[in-house]
C-alpha cells in the first residue's frame, strides 16, 4: 500500500520516467536539478538527478552543462574521492536530462539498516552540525582526500566551482565531492558558487578551489562560519599533541584562503601533501605554519579594528566589497595540468557607484544577471555591486516572475536618490519558467503539452476564497470533501494540510471563477484561462468515489 501511495505523490509532482529505475522519493534539488532516491532493476538503491531545460535561461548553457556532465561520467569512477556517475540519459520529449550516482551513507541508520523513507545523505555539513567535537586528525583526513580529488579534476581541466560543506558527501565512511552539476571545462564564464566560499577574484580557477576548501576546513576545524575567518574560537579543548597539529593545520587553512591568490598552493596537490604531513612533520615545516597561523589571525584581528573604526567615523554604515578585478588566468606549475580560465569583468564605465544605495524587488529568490546570463547577485544588492557588468544593462529574474531587462543608468537616475530601488517584475506566466499564482498554486512548465501544470493537488485555502464567494447551497457535503495530505501521500511535504475533493463540475465552476477573479485575472494575459485536471484517489475513505483531487492548468484560448 506505501509503494502505491507514493507512486501517487509522484504522479501529482509529475515526476519524469527514467528507464529502468523507480523513483521512490525526492531527496535534496535546487536552482538547476532536482535530486531523487531511485530504485534500479536489480533492486539496488541510486541517486537520481533530473536537470530540466526550463531551470535555464538559454539552450546553450543547458547543453553545456549536459556536454559537461558527460565528460565529467567516466572520469568521475576512475576517482574515489569523486561520486561515481554511473549512468547519463535524456528525455528529448519531455526537455530534461539526468545522471544516476552512486547514494551517499544514511546520517542516521546503523550499519547495514536502511529505510527508504527516513534516509538522510550523510554530507559534511551534517557532520559539522551534528553533536560533539571533529577531531584533527578527521580533519585531516577529510581535507587531504578532497584536496587530491581536485587536484584529479584540475590535471584534466576541470574546476568544481562549489566546494562546500553540503557537497560532500559520505559513502562508506570515505568524504567524496558531489554536486557535479557544478563542475566546469576549462574556460567556463557563468559565475556559480556560494557566499563565503568563493574567493575575491570569483570562481571556476584550480586556486579558486583550493580557496574553497580552506573554508571548510576552517568551518571543520572551528566550528565556526566561514563569514567570521579569520577569527578563532576560545574554547577549545585539546591535549598538547592535538593543539600543535591544530595549530600546524590552521596555517595550511590560512595559506588556502589568502585573499592574494600567488600566496595560495600552486596546487591542490601541495595542499594535499601539507596536510600528510602535519601529523608526520619533516623538521623545521610544523614551525613555518604555526607562525602564518598566528601571523594570519593577528592580522584578521588588526584589519577587523580598522574596520570598526572606520564605520564609527561615518554616519551610516558602508558595505566592504571587494575591489573589481581584471581577467585572470590560472598557469599551474605542473605541466600535466592544463590552465583553468576565468574571467571577472570590469565595471562600468559609469564611474563609481553609491555603495549605501539598494536594489530591490518584492519577488522572492530575484537575481541579477548580465546580458550574456552571468549571474551577478541575488536581490536585494547594492548598486555598485553592478560593477560587474561588462557593460550597462542586465535583467532581473525570479520564479514565478517574467524577466525585466535594467540599465544601470537607468539605476542611477531613479528619484529619490537617497532611497532604496524597487524593481516591479511581471507576474504574468511565460513559457518555460514556473510560476506562482496569486492563491499560492505552483505551476511547472510542461514542454509536450506547452502548457503550466500546477504541482499539487488544489488545497482547501485557496478554495475557500471560492466558496465565499459563490451562491448558497452550492458547496455541500456531497460534491466536496476534505482530506488530509498525509493520508493521501505519506512521506510527502505538501503544500496544503488539507486536500479538496470534488466534483468535475465543482472544479469547472472554480477554474471559471478564478480566470475572471479580478484580483487574480490581471496575472494572466488576454488569452490565458485555467481549467480543471482530474485525478481519482485510491486510498483512503474516499478511494474509488465520484470525488477526485483537482490540479489546475493554465491554457491558451
Amino acid at each position: 500500500m506505501r509503494d502505491s501511495n507514493k507512486s501517487l505523490f509522484e504522479e501529482a509532482l509529475f515526476a519524469p520516467t527514467i528507464p529502468d529505475y523507480q523513483l521512490v522519493r525526492k531527496i535534496g534539488g535546487g536552482a538547476y536539478g532536482q535530486v531523487w532516491m531511485a530504485l534500479s532493476v536489480t533492486g539496488a538503491h541510486r541517486a537520481v538527478k533530473i536537470v530540466a531545460r526550463e531551470d535555464f535561461r538559454f539552450e546553450k548553457t543547458f547543453e553545456r552543462e549536459f556536454e559537461g556532465i558527460k565528460h565529467f561520467e567516466p572520469i568521475s569512477r576512475a576517482h574515489s574521492g569523486l561520486v561515481d556517475v554511473l549512468h547519463v540519459g535524456r528525455s528529448f520529449e519531455e526537455n530534461f536530462y539526468y545522471y544516476v550516482m552512486e547514494l551517499a551513507d544514511d546520517r542516521h541508520a546503523a550499519p547495514g539498516v536502511f529505510d527508504p523513507y527516513s534516509y538522510q545523505p550523510r554530507t559534511l555539513c551534517s557532520d559539522i552540525l551534528a553533536p560533539g567535537a571533529i577531531s584533527v586528525t578527521e580533519s585531516i583526513h577529510v581535507g587531504q582526500a578532497l584536496a587530491e580529488s581536485l587536484h584529479y579534476l584540475h590535471a584534466r581541466g576541470l574546476s568544481h566551482r562549489d566546494v562546500k560543506p553540503s557537497n560532500v558527501i559520505f559513502v562508506d565512511g570515505e568524504p567524496k565531492l558531489a554536486d557535479i552539476g557544478l563542475v566546469a571545462e576549462t574556460g567556463q564564464q557563468t559565475f556559480v558558487g556560494t557566499e563565503g566560499f568563493v574567493p575575491p577574484e570569483g570562481p571556476g580557477t584550480a586556486k579558486a578551489d583550493i580557496y574553497s576548501l580552506g573554508m571548510v576546513l576552517y568551518e571543520l576545524t572551528t566550528g565556526k562560519d566561514r563569514l567570521d575567518f579569520p577569527e578563532l574560537p576560545d574554547d577549545l579543548e585539546l591535549s598538547s599533541t592535538d593543539r600543535q597539529d591544530w595549530q600546524a593545520l590552521n596555517g595550511i587553512i590560512c595559506r588556502c584562503c589568502a585573499a592574494d591568490k600567488q600566496q595560495r598552493y600552486a596546487t591542490a596537490s601541495d595542499l594535499a601533501n601539507h596536510l600528510a604531513q602535519v601529523q608526520t612533520p619533516t623538521r623545521g615545516w610544523r614551525s613555518k605554519l604555526e607562525q602564518r597561523s598566528f601571523r594570519h589571525a593577528a592580522a584578521g584581528l588588526v584589519l577587523f579594528a580598522l574596520v570598526m573604526m572606520v564605520i564609527a567615523s561615518r554616519k551610516a554604515p558602508s558595505p566592504t566589497l571587494p575591489a573589481p578585478t581584471k581577467t585572470l588566468a590560472e598557469t599551474p606549475s605542473e605541466p600535466s595540468q592544463p590552465p583553468i580560465e576565468q574571467e571577472v569583468a570590469a565595471p562600468p564605465s559609469a564611474g563609481q557607484l553609491p555603495a549605501t544605495r539598494m536594489v530591490t524587488t518584492m519577488a522572492d529568490k530575484a537575481y541579477f544577471y548580465s546580458k550574456k546570463g552571468r549571474e551577478i547577485g541575488a536581490l536585494p544588492l547594492y548598486l555598485n555591486q553592478l560593477r560587474k557588468l561588462t557593460g550597462d544593462e542586465g535583467f532581473v529574474s525570479a520564479p514565478g516572475y517574467g524577466e525585466k531587462d535594467v540599465g544601470v543608468a537607468q539605476l542611477m537616475g531613479t528619484k529619490p536618490s537617497d532611497q532604496s530601488i524597487s524593481i516591479a517584475l511581471s507576474r504574468s506566466p511565460e513559457p518555460q519558467q514556473g510560476w506562482t499564482s496569486p492563491l499560492g498554486i505552483v505551476f511547472r512548465y510542461d514542454v509536450s503539452k506547452r502548457r503550466h501544470l500546477s504541482i499539487w493537488p488544489l488545497g482547501m485555502k485557496a478554495f475557500e476564497r471560492f466558496r465565499e464567494q459563490v451562491p448558497a447551497g452550492t458547496i455541500t457535503s456531497k460534491n466536496v470533501e476534505q482530506a488530509s495530505s498525509k493520508t493521501l501521500f505519506p512521506g510527502s511535504e505538501g503544500i496544503e494540510e488539507n486536500l479538496v475533493l470534488t466534483t468535475s463540475g465543482v472544479a469547472e465552476r472554480f477554474c471559471k471563477w478564478l480566470s475572471s477573479e479580478p484580483e487574480t485575472k490581471g496575472w494572466l494575459r488576454e488569452n490565458q484561462y485555467y481549467r480543471p485536471s482530474m485525478k481519482p484517489v485510491f486510498t483512503g475513505r474516499s478511494a474509488g468515489s465520484a470525488l477526485q483531487l483537482v490540479y489546475c492548468e493554465i491554457s491558451n484560448q
